[in-house]
């Protein structure tokens, strides 16, 4: 079975994109032919070797014989065309689709909505999927041929065993934020319950990662004026060595409810996650209630200076329970074979 993925590279850059890639890895490790069309390099050969994959993208001509069209950007039309069936993966939150159409936050894709909403009316498109079941309760009211496949990450990359990186500036706990800056899960909140949870720990220490270089000056005002400059430990844009920087921290703090690729890459690595109302975590708070926060990090601390080590198995064992890669690649073959039956 000839899969073709349809997907922007973005190394370093996108979580979609290494979502992506793990995915292409772990379906030919099940037996299939697949590949990685890049949208903006339809020529091919861009090489990502990063993350344990070693991915060479496609060139276009490579999907003429694939057997189904996997979206998860755009595709041609003349390839919509084909007659291939196509699956389109929604790695978007529903309400962020959503809300960027209608407050218009991406110039480049001005109506991702009714773009979504022109595919499902397409009787080529077979199938969509949704990775987070969260997700699921709100694409269903409208979206058809629906399916939900757990999300999952490369679980032989993203593991404890490896580099331990040693912060600047470190502290007790080192507590590390790394989500993209978006409207829904940037650090606004955490900020305040992380100022609640130094009455009791005065030595932790805040890594704030990801922080859009266009918005510095009003975090920085943010920052400054609620006196957390004196609860950080590194402020920057980027992180090279991201799996050696979750085995580093003591702990990982998100506001997200879902297995986002920060909660599935930092458990994996056996670096515990303090979430707003993720399943899978024993740490877990009200995203508007900063009190409950700082009250989880306290928790996650008090845990990880009587057991450590047993803080960090159990946290790799939830993982590999429930956020592998390979099950994600098995429940889409599932998907590819049924769309390819009707």
């Amino acid at each position: 079975m000839k899969i073709a993925h349809f997907c922007q590279m973005g190394v370093g850059t996108s979580g979609m994109y290494h979502t992506v890639a793990e995915l292409v890895s772990a379906e030919n490790k099940l037996g299939m032919d697949a590949g990685l069309i890049d949208t903006n390099n339809y020529a091919g050969g861009n090489v990502d070797d990063t993350c344990g994959n070693f991915i060479v993208s496609k060139d276009l001509s490579w999907a003429d014989d694939a057997d189904v069209y996997v979206l998860s950007s755009i595709i041609p039309d003349d390839y919509k065309r084909k007659g291939k069936p196509i699956v389109m993966i929604l790695h978007g939150v529903p309400e962020d689709i959503f809300e960027s159409e209608l407050y218009q936050l991406d110039p480049a894709n001005k109506a991702p909505f009714s773009t979504m909403l022109a595919y499902i009316k397409n009787p080529i498109f077979k199938a969509f999927v949704t990775l987070w079941k969260e997700h699921y309760y709100y694409y269903k009211e409208y979206v058809p041929n629906l399916y939900y496949v757990p999300a999952g990450c490369n679980l032989d990359f993203w593991k404890p065993e490896g580099k331990r990186y040693e912060f600047n500036a470190s502290g007790s706990p080192n507590i590390m934020f790394c989500d993209s800056w978006r409207f829904y899960k940037h650090p606004y909140h955490i900020l305040h319950g992380i100022l609640l949870a130094k009455r009791q720990l005065p030595e932790l220490r805040l890594h704030l990662y990801g922080m859009p270089r266009e918005q510095k000056e009003i975090w920085y005002a943010l920052l400054i004026n609620t006196g957390m400059q004196n609860l950080l430990g590194e402020l920057d844009s980027h992180i090279p060595d991201l799996d050696d920087t979750y085995r580093g921290a003591d702990m990982v703090i998100t506001s997200m409810h879902i297995a986002t690729r920060v909660v599935r890459e930092a458990m994996a690595c056996g670096t515990p996650v303090i979430a707003g109302g993720y399943e899978h975590t024993p740490y877990n708070f009200h995203p508007y209630k900063p009190s409950e926060m700082a009250e989880q990090i306290i928790r996650c601390w008090q845990d990880i200076q009587a057991d450590p080590e047993g803080v960090r198995r159990r946290t790799r064992e939830t993982a590999v329970k429930y956020m592998d890669v390979m099950n994600t690649a098995r429940g889409l073959k599932k998907i590819y074979e049924k769309v390819l039956e009707e």
